[in-house]
C-alpha cells in the first residue's frame, strides 16, 4: 500500500530537503496567486446578491461577476498551472535522481513547452469543473440523507444534543471521505499528465492526457493499493480539519477566551502542518507510481541508461570486429611480404646466377680470342722468320 511512499523517499533521499522546501514554497506562492485574484470575485458576487434583492438591472450586475471570474481564470492558464507544473517537475527530478535547482520551478515558461502547458491547463479547468460538480452532487445527496438521519434521532432521542453531535461529526467525516475519493481520483489523473508531459515535451497534449487514463490498467491492481493509500492519508487531513476543530470548540466553551483561542490557534497550525505533509507524501507517491507504471508507454526513456551500455558494446564489438580486420590485413600483408620477398630473392639469385654465366661466357670468348689472336700472331711470326731464313739461305 506504501511501497510508493517508500520508493520515492529512497530515489529522492539525497535531495529530500531541498525537494521538499522548493516544491513547497511554489505552491505556497500558487495558492497565494489564486487567493488574491479571487479576492474581487466575492466582492463582486456579494454585489451581485445584492443587486438581485432590491431588483437591479440583470446585465449591469452580472457583468461585475464575470469579469471578476475571467481574471482567476486566465491568470490560472498562464501562470498558475506553470507553477504547479514546476513544482511537479521538482518532484519528478528528485525521484529519478536529477539534480534539482530552483530554476526547474519555472519549466513550464519555456520556449517549445509553454504553448503546451496552457492547453493542458485548459483540460485542468475542465477536470476542476467535472470535480466541483461530481462533490456538490455528492454533498447535497448526503447533506439530505444526514439531515433526515438527524431529524428521525432528535425525535426518537428526545433532544439528546451529545449523540446528536456525535452523528452530525461522523456523518460528516463520511461525507468528506466520499468526495475525497472523486477529488483524489482527478487529482491523480491531473498529476499524471503532468508527469507525461515532463517527460515527453515533443508529444501532443491529448497523448498525456491518455497516458493517464491508461496508467490505471497496470495489473496486479498496483493503483488501487496506491489509490488507497492516497485515501487513508487524507483521512488524517479530514479528522484534524472537521472533528478535531469542532471538539477543540466544544471543549473550551467553558474556558478562558484567551486559552481557548490558543488552543484553536494550535490545533489550525497543526491542521496545516499535516495537510502539507500529507499532500506533499501524495505527490510524491502518484509521480513514483506513475513513472513506474508506465515505463512501457516510453521505451526510450526507459532505454536511456542502457543506451550507454548499447553504445559500450556497440563500440567494443565494432573494436572487436576492427581488430580482427587488422589482425586480417596484417596475416595478408605478411603474406604478402613473404611472397614478395621470396619473389625478390629468386629473382636476385637468378640474376646472380645471369650474371655469373655471363661473365664466365665473357671469359670464355676473351680467352677464344686471345687464343686465336695470339696464334694467328705465332703463325705470322713463324712465316716471318720463314721468309727471312729463305733470304739469308739465299
Amino acid at each position: 500500500m506504501f511501497t510508493f511512499y517508500k520508493q520515492a523517499f529512497k530515489n529522492a533521499k539525497p535531495q529530500n530537503a531541498k525537494t521538499a522546501l522548493f516544491s513547497i514554497l511554489t505552491f505556497f506562492v500558487f495558492i497565494l496567486i489564486v487567493a488574491f485574484t479571487f479576492m474581487p470575485v466575492q466582492q463582486a458576487l456579494q454585489m451581485f446578491m445584492m443587486s438581485m434583492m432590491y431588483q437591479g438591472p440583470m446585465f449591469q450586475a452580472a457583468l461585475p461577476l464575470i469579469i471578476a471570474l475571467i481574471i482567476p481564470l486566465l491568470i490560472f492558464l498562464f501562470v498558475g498551472f506553470q507553477l504547479v507544473v514546476g513544482t511537479i517537475n521538482v518532484v519528478y527530478k528528485a525521484i529519478h535522481k536529477e539534480d534539482v535547482h530552483l530554476t526547474d520551478v519555472f519549466t513550464a515558461f519555456k520556449k517549445g513547452s509553454y504553448l503546451k502547458s496552457v492547453k493542458l491547463a485548459l483540460f485542468t479547468l475542465l477536470v476542476m469543473l467535472i470535480t466541483i460538480i461530481v462533490v456538490t452532487v455528492v454533498n447535497q445527496l448526503f447533506s439530505a440523507l444526514m439531515h433526515t438521519i438527524l431529524s428521525r434521532m432528535q425525535s426518537g432521542t428526545g433532544g439528546n444534543m451529545g449523540a446528536l453531535i456525535t452523528v452530525q461529526l461522523i456523518g460528516l467525516t463520511i461525507s468528506k471521505l466520499i468526495a475525497s475519493l472523486f477529488i483524489w481520483f482527478f487529482t491523480y489523473i491531473v498529476i499524471a499528465y503532468v508527469v507525461a508531459y515532463l517527460r515527453d515535451r515533443q508529444a501532443g497534449a491529448f497523448k498525456d492526457v491518455k497516458q493517464s487514463f491508461k496508467s490505471l490498467k497496470n495489473g496486479r491492481h498496483s493503483w488501487f493499493k496506491l489509490f488507497l493509500g492516497l485515501i487513508l492519508l487524507n483521512l488524517i487531513v479530514i479528522i484534524f480539519s472537521e472533528p478535531i476543530p469542532q471538539l477543540v470548540v466544544l471543549a473550551t466553551q467553558h474556558m478562558s477566551q484567551n486559552l481557548a483561542k490558543i488552543l484553536v490557534y494550535v490545533v489550525i497550525v497543526i491542521m496545516y502542518v499535516i495537510r502539507i505533509v500529507v499532500y506533499y507524501l501524495n505527490l510524491m507517491a502518484i509521480v513514483q507510481f506513475f513513472s513506474k507504471a508506465t515505463e512501457h508507454f516510453h521505451p526510450e526513456s526507459k532505454q536511456k541508461s542502457t543506451t550507454i551500455g548499447d553504445k559500450v558494446v556497440e563500440s567494443s564489438a565494432t573494436v572487436k570486429g576492427s581488430k580482427k580486420a587488422k589482425e586480417k590485413d596484417s596475416n595478408k600483408d605478411n603474406k604478402t611480404n613473404h611472397v614478395t620477398n621470396k619473389a625478390s630473392e629468386t629473382k636476385d639469385k637468378a640474376e646472380e646466377k645471369f650474371n655469373t654465366d655471363g661473365k664466365q661466357e665473357d671469359l670464355k670468348e676473351t680467352k677464344e680470342e686471345y687464343s686465336d689472336s695470339t696464334f694467328d700472331h705465332l703463325k705470322n711470326k713463324k712465316k716471318d722468320v720463314d721468309e727471312r731464313s729463305d733470304d739469308f739461305k739465299k
